[in-house]
């Protein structure tokens, strides 16, 4: 038999050469030889374009050909069979075809995808080389359970093949199955990984989703609250962590920024406070200005870290150095990571609500996020105007500001 042909499975039976005009039914109606697992044909109507048929009747259509800027052929697929038709695959192979002829590496996307890590790759190194070290024990502990029982689904995926459309039902499927605060804490765990893997364009930001909690949150302190809750930070019985609960009100920056500050970006005789772009939210490196109050408040924070670390020098008798961080936790060498049970207890002595017992009375509850909020409410109530905040706040986009412009803090 002649090895340079192919049969037809429902026509009559007599060979016909591997190289034809395509036609619907033709490529419907080819089949792979016995004793073959797959096959190409190739179209005489545009020389480049193929078609692989294997064995269990697959069909998908190819650009095979020879690519003299690398030497070699090269096959790319264009798709399957069942779902474009001959014209499209047609107009497709042209398409690339004319790519190659410009000079193009039309298989370097493909390349990219195959040296990718997969999603279960990606979340071990975030775990191991960034949470461990830098978050809580609360924190590294949701986030796994979050990549477990969600994240873990698409744990063998190439993180190149997460399109913005997987992520929007990504989201869509959480929400409907295990609701809407499960599913926005599950695809900004993804989000923060594609972050810290330096994937551009970030797919979860491209997907425009619309976080359910992005919106509902307008809790702040009114102006009876403040005067409550700054009294119970003055008899707050940890004053380090107070001193991180007052530099977070009135700098607005978020808690793991506050509590992972660093000496070596605070800039006191200029008046601002750089938070590196590995550490930020938005993927930048962000300028909070800093208020005479936060001044003070850092200025007095160096001469407890300074005469912490004489007294350390002395007990041990070896030269002790300052901490790096503003706020250390119980090692010096580790920044301050649990605030959370000492905030309760200064609402709780305020007066103010939070977690289970705001529940458990139907309101809003005040989270040390709120501070951020607080912050805000009060610029533009006293005639900040929202550009002025928004740098405060770190936001890349003004309207992320502007939903603070209708609140009352009187």
């Amino acid at each position: 038999m002649n090895t340079n042909t192919l049969r037809i499975a429902d026509e009559t039976k007599r060979p016909i050469t591997k190289r034809f005009a395509f036609t619907e039914a033709r490529i419907k109606a080819a089949s792979c030889p016995a004793g073959k697992d797959r096959i190409f044909i190739h179209d005489e109507t545009v020389r480049g374009l193929a078609c692989l048929i294997t064995a269990n009747g697959q069909r998908a259509y190819y650009v095979y050909a020879w690519d003299s800027n690398l030497n070699k052929p090269i096959k790319k697929k264009i798709g399957d069979a069942n779902s474009i038709n001959v014209d499209a695959a047609r107009d497709a192979a042209k398409i690339e075809l004319g790519n190659i002829a410009k000079g193009s590496d039309i298989m370097a996307a493909r390349r990219k995808t195959r040296t990718a890590p997969t999603v279960g790759e990606l979340w071990q190194q975030y775990h191991d080389q960034h949470l461990t070290g830098k978050s809580s024990p609360h924190s590294i502990k949701s986030d796994l359970s979050r990549y477990k029982l969600h994240l873990s689904a698409w744990a063998g995926r190439k993180t190149t093949s997460i399109t913005p459309d997987d992520c929007r039902s990504f989201h869509a499927d959480i929400t409907r199955n295990k609701g809407g605060n499960i599913a926005d804490k599950t695809l900004k765990l993804l989000r923060r990984m594609f972050t810290y893997a330096n994937v551009r364009p970030n797919p979860v930001s491209e997907a425009g989703i619309e976080f359910h909690g992005d919106d509902k949150r307008t809790r702040f302190l009114s102006a009876e609250e403040m005067a409550a809750f700054t009294k119970a930070l003055t008899t707050c019985s940890n004053q380090d962590i107070a001193d991180a609960i007052r530099f977070a009100l009135l700098t607005g920056a978020r808690r793991g920024n506050v509590c992972g500050a660093k000496w070596q970006d605070i800039h006191l005789d200029r008046g601002f406070w750089i938070i590196p772009r590995a550490e930020s939210k938005n993927d930048e490196a962000m300028t909070i200005p800093l208020v005479p109050e936060a001044i003070a408040l850092l200025t007095r924070r160096q001469k407890i870290n300074a005469l912490r670390a004489d007294r350390r020098s002395k007990r041990y008798n070896t030269p002790e150095q300052p901490s790096i961080y503003v706020f250390p936790g119980r090692n010096v060498n580790q920044p301050l990571k649990e605030v959370k049970t000492t905030f309760e207890k200064v609402c709780t002595a305020a007066g103010i609500l939070t977690g289970k017992a705001a529940k458990d009375a139907g309101v809003v509850g005040f989270r040390f996020h709120d501070l951020r909020h607080t912050l805000a409410s009060w610029m533009l109530g006293h005639g900040a105007p929202l550009s002025v905040v928004g740098k405060q706040l770190g936001h890349m986009d003004v309207n992320s500001t502007a939903r603070y412009a209708h609140q009352d803090v009187s």
